[in-house]
């Protein structure tokens, strides 16, 4: 049943396409899941009219961050430190992350499906 929220909050698996450092010129998929707050269809709209008006980037990159910091709340099974355990998430540690480019970009490739309705059904994990 469709539930009317004040928030949507979900739980959605991140793949991340990364340069694998045991294999030269070869890259590795990992997944983790992150737990979006969903753009609401006016903040969707908004956010691609921004997007739109800007070169690219800087101002792209900016808006981009924000709109991460507002809507990733946490996050389960990754990522990891250079010792390979867990990194709780703090907004410090989401800063850390995406500063990784391919990071960055599957995040919020991520949040932009869930929000939008693009992404197939049974993606999503309720939470």
């Amino acid at each position: 049943m469709f539930v009317i929220r004040k928030h949507n909050d979900v739980w959605w698996e991140v793949p991340i396409s990364e340069p694998d450092p045991d294999n030269p010129g070869q890259v590795r998929e990992v997944t983790f899941e992150v737990k979006f707050r969903l753009l609401k269809r006016s903040e969707l709209e908004a956010f691609n009219e921004r997007i739109k008006s800007f070169k690219k980037g800087a101002e792209q990159d900016r808006l981009a961050e924000e709109t991460l910091l507002n809507h990733v709340l946490d996050w389960r099974n990754g990522p990891l430190d250079e010792d390979g355990k867990q990194v709780p998430f703090t907004p410090e540690n989401l800063k850390a992350v995406m500063d990784h480019q391919v990071a960055a970009w599957a995040i919020g490739q991520q949040l932009v499906r869930a929000s939008s309705g693009l992404a197939a059904r049974g993606n999503s994990k309720a939470g």
